[in-house]
């Protein structure tokens, strides 16, 4: 069997750091560093020569934010990694709303990066511990308010069932075993949801869990 190795793009304004990941990235030995860019021309540019797997971007480059709407809407297919988090809930919340699909904070480990960088390959959401402390807080805010989403509301139960589960960043797998049902009926509701709610990250599925009350702040859990 050929091995495959996942193609990422490095992006941040400080040439020490994009050297450093990639250098690591090496390494590891599982992802190619196709590109790296400097600001969000470069990452387009790359974006539109390369389509990779994965973008590791700093949360700390200028036009951050509008650089991952940007990446979500032109090659969708692409994981966006933030990098730098802070531990404002605000700016956690806006990625997600941007379409993250992985964090990591600024005290993440390269062994972090990497399991981020796995999960969001995986179609799964990886939350350290810190980002998750920041979740309960946000959600605790949250709590009494209760606005208004046609599309969750249509949603069935089983299917609100999921969209907590996701919000919490269980894989297929794990929200099957919660669920006691099997992988591919998981993977289908996961779909399903996707479809209903228009969206295409699963981060995107923790912003609209918190915005219409869905979600259950006992419930999420963190990485190890």
């Amino acid at each position: 069997m050929t091995f495959t190795m996942s193609k990422v793009i490095i992006a941040s304004d400080i040439r020490l750091y994009r050297e450093g990941l990639s250098t690591a990235l090496l390494l590891d030995g599982q992802f190619e560093v196709c590109a790296t860019a400097a600001d969000k021309k470069g990452v387009l540019r790359s974006i539109d020569c390369e389509t990779p797997d994965a973008l590791l971007l700093d949360m700390a480059m200028p036009e951050a934010i509008t650089t991952i709407q940007t990446v979500a809407h032109r090659s969708p297919q692409t994981k966006v990694i933030a990098l730098g988090m802070s531990e404002n809930p605000d700016a956690i919340l806006s990625c997600a709303e941007a379409g993250v699909s992985g964090y990591v904070s600024r005290e993440g480990s390269i062994s972090d990066l990497i399991d981020a960088l796995d999960s969001a390959l995986r179609d799964e959401l990886l939350c350290s511990p810190r980002v998750a402390a920041l979740l309960l807080q946000q959600v605790s805010a949250l709590s009494g308010q209760h606005i208004e989403n046609d599309c969750v509301h249509k949603l069935t139960p089983r299917e609100r069932e999921v969209v907590i589960l996701v919000a919490e960043g269980l894989s297929n797998k794990q929200i099957a075993k919660r669920l006691n049902i099997s992988v591919s009926t998981a993977k289908n509701h996961v779909h399903n949801l996707f479809n209903k709610l228009k969206i295409r990250h699963r981060s995107e599925v923790m912003a609209i869990s918190w915005h219409a009350g869905t979600h259950s702040p006992q419930r999420i859990t963190d990485s190890p």
